[in-house]
């Protein structure tokens, strides 16, 4: 039948040298593929899948041996942390000057200029603010620590007053803050519109860092750092969990068949003594009718019979004796 040959040709590739190869670029591809998913954050659990994945479709493709699964795992972390710091430099170097809004829409278009390390050090913060009666509209400006895709991770935040562009004739008022940086260190910002020292709107994160541009050895170690924790640690339970458990079944195994409840894998001819796959039904050397295997009975455990006590001694008698084994008594039916 044709489906019976497009197995046997799924097996014959399977056990080819080709099979582990092809097994090992599919992962990759389909690992890639999730990564830059991750990069909308649309993909729940993106990460944990990319560490199934990366177990998962070397396996199926012939990869069983622990050690070299753990080897696959370490290249295969950074292999994808080097494709995730590609997504990201590509990111962050980009030209175009990205801007960030509140939910509300009282605070809008927030964006620094230049977003990319410059000459003079001078830094010009922005945002429209569409509605009036705000105490102050301040700018807070934090360290980087480090990025994963597009997805950032910092602290140390410093406040700045901002103050209206007069020159403005746009919608609504435009507010400005010129802050001298250095351009060895990485930030991000978010703009805060405030009333009574209480916030009445803020933007979101600002979408990228400033000032580092195209740094790839930063991008790398920040997407390593959390690959390792988010693909490579699960990877690993995942791989030891799965050694164990086969571990514990060869051993449950093999303890079965020493006790004679699994048939043996070979079976020895009775007449020229030739070792047989147990499957086969006739030694394939001499041809002669082989042994077949038999489960050993299991022995019912015996019902224990009810007792009851003899009222002139105290002894324990079964239920159906006429007197007491002890004593002599006799009993009444």
């Amino acid at each position: 039948m044709p489906q019976d040959g497009f197995e046997n040709s799924v097996k014959r590739f399977l056990s080819s040298r080709a099979s582990l190869p092809f097994g090992l670029l599919l992962t990759v591809l389909v690992c890639t593929l999730l990564l830059y998913v991750e990069t909308t954050g649309t993909l729940c659990f993106g990460t944990l899948l990319i560490a199934v994945s990366a177990y998962v479709i070397p396996r199926v493709f012939g990869m069983r041996d622990l050690k070299r699964v753990l080897i696959w795992g370490l290249l295969m972390v950074f292999l994808i942390s080097g494709i995730a710091m590609v997504f990201t430099s590509s990111f962050y170097s980009s030209e175009e000057m990205l801007t960030v809004s509140s939910s509300d829409g009282i605070l809008l278009n927030a964006t620094v200029s230049p977003h990319l390390p410059n000459e003079s050090g001078i830094y010009r913060f922005t945002v429209i603010v569409t509605e009036t009666g705000f105490d102050g509209i301040v700018l807070e400006l934090g360290d980087v620590d480090s990025v994963y895709l597009n997805f950032i991770m910092g602290g140390g935040v410093t406040e700045y007053n901002m103050t209206i562009d007069g020159n403005y004739s746009g919608v609504g008022n435009l507010y400005y803050v010129d802050i001298a940086l250095t351009n060895d260190t990485n930030h991000f910002f978010v703009v805060k519109a405030i009333i009574a020292d209480e916030v009445a709107s803020f933007t979101a994160l600002s979408p990228y860092p400033t000032l580092r541009g195209d740094d790839p050895v930063f991008y790398f170690a920040g997407n390593l750092y959390y690959l390792a924790l988010n693909v490579g640690l699960p990877f690993f339970v995942l791989a030891f969990f799965s050694w164990w458990i086969r571990r514990n079944m060869d051993m449950a195994i093999e303890r079965m068949r020493e006790e004679g409840r699994l048939p043996p894998l070979e079976t020895v001819c009775p007449r020229c003594g030739h070792k047989n796959p147990s499957a086969l039904r006739h030694c394939a050397q001499c041809g002669e009718e082989l042994p077949v295997f038999q489960p050993p009975i299991l022995r019912q455990p015996e019902k224990k019979k009810e007792t009851f006590m003899c009222s002139e001694c105290g002894a324990d008698v079964d239920e159906d004796a006429t007197e007491c084994p002890n004593c002599g008594e006799p009993f009444e039916d």
